[in-house]
């Protein structure tokens, strides 16, 4: 859309009474939510159909290297890990844009949930993780919250482990996951003891497929930001955070106390258009 086009609908609109207003803004909205469920359906297909070539592909190579024949020199050996390593990665990448893609269509109804157990069953899913290092993990006057239990669990699960993940060799993890309240909102705190975020990359950490450090220090596909704060923007709130290179970081999730959930607008559409 041109410049020109959209300065003359938005004087169009200015024109319109207030009851025309209203009605075109809902159309414009529905439209807009409309538009965004294609583009999720879209992702989703396009990187669950990508994800199967790249299975195979794991697979064929898992097979080859059964078969190796001890003589086979180590550059062949090399040449053939690096091929599953490298497909093993695109599949990563495609999983994180499926998350990502799923957040506002694959959901379940908003309940109540508190956050001690979520993180309870969080920690048994990071235990691979947490084993080797011992760390230290206090939990403080976490709330009970309205929200999709599965997709919480996901957002803590990623900041939870980026806090265990992201530390400096041979360190032991220290992470504290506490709560502050306002009037409509609740804010919960993660803060780590590990390596930091430079300022230069503040908004890179937020960006889709974007990447912080190096991928040969620390396992990832800067994926599991961006979905957390999808989440939480879902959530009726947002994901921001301080950060100090070589002290820690601290995220500040915040969730609204009654927040919206947009799967019950497309029901209302449908049944509207129904009738």
């Amino acid at each position: 859309m041109s410049k020109n086009t959209s300065q003359r609908q938005t004087a169009l609109l200015k024109d319109l009474p207030a009851d025309r207003l209203q009605e075109e803004l809902g159309r414009l909205q529905t439209r807009l939510a409309d538009t965004e469920l294609e583009y999720a359906e879209f992702a989703y297909q396009i990187s669950h159909d990508l994800t199967g070539y790249f299975r195979q592909i794991c697979g064929l190579m898992d097979i080859l290297m059964d078969g190796m024949p001890r003589e086979l020199q180590s550059k062949e050996q090399r040449r053939l890990n690096l091929v599953r390593t490298t497909a093993q990665e695109g599949m990563d990448v495609l999983q994180g844009l499926l998350n990502f893609s799923r957040v506002n269509t694959h959901t379940t109804p908003f309940d109540k949930h508190n956050l001690h157990a979520v993180i309870a069953r969080v920690l048994e899913e990071l235990e691979p993780l947490s084993s080797h290092n011992n760390p230290t993990i206090e939990l403080t006057g976490l709330p009970t919250v309205i929200g999709d239990g599965p997709q919480l669990e996901k957002l803590l699960c990623q900041l939870l482990r980026n806090a265990l993940l992201y530390q400096p060799v041979s360190q032991v993890p220290h992470v504290c996951v506490s709560a502050e309240e306002t009037d409509s909102h609740w804010v919960i705190l993660i803060k780590d003891n590990g390596i930091g975020i430079q300022e230069r990359h503040r908004e890179r950490v937020f960006g889709v497929l974007k990447r912080a450090v190096r991928l040969r220090d620390y396992a990832g596909v800067g994926m599991g930001i961006p979905v957390a704060r999808r989440i939480a923007q879902r959530h009726g709130g947002d994901i921001t955070f301080e950060s100090t290179v070589g002290k820690g970081s601290t995220f500040r999730v915040t969730l609204s106390k009654e927040p919206l959930d947009v799967s019950d607008l497309s029901s209302v559409r449908e049944e509207s258009s129904d009738s």
